[in-house]
């Protein structure tokens, strides 16, 4: 196989991916965490609608933390990065 960039170019790319400004805003990003949760609790556990919005809850609560807190420290960034993972 050979690559179609070289690595300088592909460095170029990732840095102004990762400079570039979100799709989504932070409510949007906030209600897809929230729809994700609550489809995973109802889907893949067989919870109750009010687990469902319990988890829904807590998942815009993870997801604005995480989009909120990793601005101001960097431990709360690696936390928040891998809490809705669990």
């Amino acid at each position: 196989m050979h690559s179609e960039f070289g690595v300088r170019e592909g460095t170029g790319r990732l840095i102004k991916l990762l400079k570039s400004p979100t799709i989504y805003s932070t409510p949007q990003r906030c209600a897809f965490a929230f729809c994700c949760a609550f489809i995973v609790c109802l889907s893949s556990f067989g919870g109750s609608f009010i687990d469902a919005a319990a988890a829904g809850s807590a998942g815009w609560m993870l997801a604005y933390l995480q989009l909120h807190a990793v601005k101001r420290s960097v431990m709360f960034g690696n936390i928040f990065e891998s809490a809705p993972l669990l």
